[in-house]
This record gives structure tokens, C-alpha cells and sequence, in this order.
């Protein structure tokens, strides 16, 4: 057994190397709130409702001591994101899409239940979050006149990918308790980046970079009754950034600079239950709170230092609620549907500080299902769809809001998640 777990470890990093070289692996939003086909269809829901390795290693990695078997999962999600930003100052108003394109998004995930032990092992190799938008420059929308009258075209990209080793502890009968050290790395790029003071030739640009390192950790327990009722809590620690760090030039002509910004992923607390006292039925519920006021950058003040560098998105810690059923239709396919409620962190007065990092659903809803391939794997598709959201404030300067105008930023988002899992 030993031997053949450390063949599957070497598969599974080598496939998620592959996955992870793709040049644009991100989903929209800097919290994806699910990994894999199986959590994303259940809307998330995982922290008392363990159905698979992904969504019990991301979410609390004690449910993992309560899967049936040992599995490998492999899954990759497409998210297609609507995001359209509109403005108007004075005579002058228009609309302009985004060409974001359509995003993948990889997931891994190893779990070793060894025989006769009171340990469980797992190895995940996931995709959990970011933005992303592709504005052209325009000459009817304000914001996006071209520099100095307005941004001019406009870009960024945030990939974040975390590798998750976990131990999860059997101590009685009825409670487990996880543990996992996580290693992330975030692919960030800006254009302009608004962190640095303009120059004569406007805000800088930050694309020339390279991959960042960040560390943490996350713990939880899973508690088993006898009334069918099932408990868990978990605590995702900050993921602590090294110095994101861009080579760039400055002014007219131009010159060389180092380009810099600190920032984290902010810390997430989860609660949930889960209930299966019915035959063939599952039902979870789940319970997060997202630090993002605690978190740099993102929860730093709206506004502009004297030389005119943005000081932060102004972003509030939120809380999000999720419902989910599984329902074991046969005795090879089952079915899944859920329905999530997120606040949405960005305040209407910090909207124009956010036209790069728009991350806009509050209502999603989920539907997806597996069917048994062979009597050790199933195949699993699933689809999410998270509805229309608006924000719209005034545009903000280094020198304050402009009376009378307006900036609104439209988001609508999809996905389809399909995946492989394999039972040994």
C-alpha cells in the first residue's frame, strides 16, 4: 500500500504541474467558495458534510479521518465572467465589456486512509481563487479615456493556487481533528498599478514579474452523533505573502523603477452540520466569515496618498451561508443542488477603486451529480451559476470625487466543473 501511495503522489504532482503551467488558471472573485466539481455542486457546503477529498481537504481537514476509502480526485472548473464597467462624467457616458475570456481553474486532491490506523493522509493540489478583466481603451467611456484623462486600457490578473499536505486523527469513535500546513502561490498582474504615484506618463505598469510564495496553515474537527446530526468547524489561517515585487519604468522619458505591494489572503472561519437520518439523503449547511478588513491592501482604507498612489479597496469583512442535498438516486449515480448567500465585500463608495478587482455575486445557485464509471471511479459534472450583481459609486481621484459622476461595475459568472475520481 505504501508503495502504491507513493506512486500516486508522484501522479498526482506531476498532473497538477501540468495543470498549474496553464497561463491563465484563476476564477472570478479572490475566495472561490468551493474546489472541485463535487463541493462546487454541493455550493461549497463541506465543514460537517465530507462527500469527497477536495472539498474535505480545503474545508476542514478533519472530515477526512470519515471518508469511506482511500481516492484521488482529478477535476478542472471553466468559469465564464460577464463583467462590463460603465461610467459618466459630465456630457460623457458609456459602457464597455470586458474580454476576460474563459478561465480554467485545476483541481487535485490524494487521500490515504492507511489500513488499521487511526490516521488519514491527504495531498491537494488546488486552484482557490482571483480576478481577472481585460478593458480596452475607449473614447466614450470617461474612465477608460485613455492616461492622463481617464486609466486607459485596463488589466490584471490574480492566480492563486495552494498545495495542501493534511493529517486528519481519529480520537474516538465520533470525533476527528485535522491539520494542514498550506504553501500558495499567487500569479498577480497590474496595468496601470494605481499603488505607485503617476508620472507625467501616468501610472506605471506591473506585468513584469514573477510568481509569489505565500505560507499558513488551517486546522479543524468533525463530530459525529447519534441523531444523525454531524458537526464541524475549521480555521483557514492568512496566507502571508512574500513582497509582490514588479519591474517597470517611470516619467518622461522614461526610467527605471522597482514597483512593490504587500498583501495576503485573508483568514476564513467556517461552521457547519449536516444531517443523514433519511435513507439516500444528505443535507449540509455551512457558515463562513471572510476576514478581508484584517487583510492588506484589500481591507486598507479608499483613497489617495499626496502624490496620488491608491491606498486600498476599502473591502469589508463578510459572511456567507450555504445549503446544500445530496441525493443517491441509484446505486450508481447520485444527484446534488445548493444555494449560497454571500455579502458583498465591496462598499458602493469604494467602486471605482475596485474596476480591477471586481469579485461581485451574492446569490449563487448549484447543480451537479456523479455516476459510477466503474465499480472504483466516478465521473462527476456539475454547474454553478452565480446571478447578475451592480455596484455603482462616483468616480474618486487624487483630488476627491467628481461631483455628478458615476461608476458602475455589472458581473454575472458560470462555471462548469467536470472531474474524475478513483477509489483504492
Amino acid at each position: 500500500m505504501l508503495n502504491a501511495f507513493s506512486r500516486i503522489t508522484t501522479q498526482v504532482l506531476c498532473c497538477w504541474f501540468v495543470i498549474a503551467t496553464f497561463s491563465d488558471v484563476h476564477g472570478q472573485g479572490i475566495v472561490l467558495p468551493g474546489v472541485g466539481p463535487v463541493n462546487r455542486s454541493m455550493s461549497g457546503v463541506a465543514t460537517a458534510t465530507p462527500l469527497d477529498a477536495a472539498g474535505a481537504m480545503h474545508w476542514n481537514p478533519g472530515t477526512l479521518s470519515a471518508l469511506s476509502s482511500s481516492e484521488i480526485l482529478f477535476g478542472v472548473e471553466f468559469i465564464d465572467s460577464q463583467t462590463s464597467l460603465s461610467s459618466s462624467v459630465g456630457p460623457f457616458s458609456g459602457s464597455t465589456d470586458s474580454n476576460s475570456g474563459i478561465k480554467t481553474l485545476p483541481t487535485v486532491a490524494l487521500v490515504w486512509k492507511p489500513t488499521n490506523s487511526d490516521w488519514t493522509f491527504g495531498l491537494g493540489a488546488l486552484g482557490i481563487g482571483g480576478f481577472g478583466v481585460d478593458y480596452a481603451a475607449s473614447s466614450t467611456n470617461p474612465i477608460l479615456f485613455p492616461q492622463p484623462n481617464g486609466v486607459g486600457p485596463l488589466y490584471s490578473r490574480l492566480s492563486i493556487l495552494q498545495i495542501v499536505p493534511t493529517a486528519s486523527y481519529q480520537v474516538t469513535e465520533k470525533l476527528s481533528i485535522g491539520l494542514a500546513p498550506t504553501a500558495t502561490i499567487a500569479d498577480l498582474q497590474l496595468d496601470p498599478f494605481f499603488s505607485a504615484p503617476p508620472s507625467a506618463g501616468g501610472y506605471p505598469s506591473a506585468v513584469n514579474t514573477r510568481n509569489f510564495w505565500g505560507i499558513g496553515f488551517q486546522i479543524g474537527a468533525y463530530l459525529k452523533t447519534d441523531s444523525y446530526w454531524n458537526f464541524g468547524l475549521s480555521y483557514k489561517s492568512p496566507q502571508w505573502f512574500e513582497t509582490f515585487r514588479f519591474n517597470s519604468t517611470t516619467g518622461v522619458p522614461a526610467v527605471p523603477q522597482t514597483l512593490s505591494v504587500n498583501t495576503e489572503f485573508p483568514p476564513i472561519y467556517s461552521l457547519g452540520t449536516s444531517y443523514d437520518g433519511f435513507e439516500k439523503w444528505i443535507f449540509g449547511f455551512d457558515m463562513r466569515y471572510i476576514d478581508y478588513a484584517s487583510t492588506g491592501v484589500f481591507g486598507d482604507t479608499v483613497g489617495y496618498t499626496p502624490l496620488g498612489a491608491a491606498t486600498g479597496l476599502g473591502w469589508k469583512s463578510v459572511f456567507s451561508f450555504a445549503n446544500a442535498l445530496q441525493y443517491q438516486w441509484s446505486k450508481s449515480v447520485s444527484l446534488r443542488a445548493g444555494y449560497m448567500y454571500n455579502q458583498n465585500p465591496i462598499p458602493s463608495f469604494a467602486t471605482s477603486a475596485n474596476i480591477q478587482s471586481s469579485a461581485l455575486y451574492t446569490n449563487s445557485m448549484s447543480l451537479g451529480g456523479s455516476m459510477n464509471i466503474t465499480q472504483n471511479m466516478l465521473a462527476h459534472l456539475s454547474w454553478v451559476h452565480s446571478f447578475e450583481l451592480s455596484s455603482t459609486g462616483q468616480l474618486l481621484t487624487p483630488g476627491g470625487a467628481i461631483p455628478g459622476s458615476s461608476v458602475s461595475i455589472n458581473q454575472e459568472n458560470d462555471a462548469l466543473i467536470g472531474g474524475v475520481t478513483v477509489k483504492f
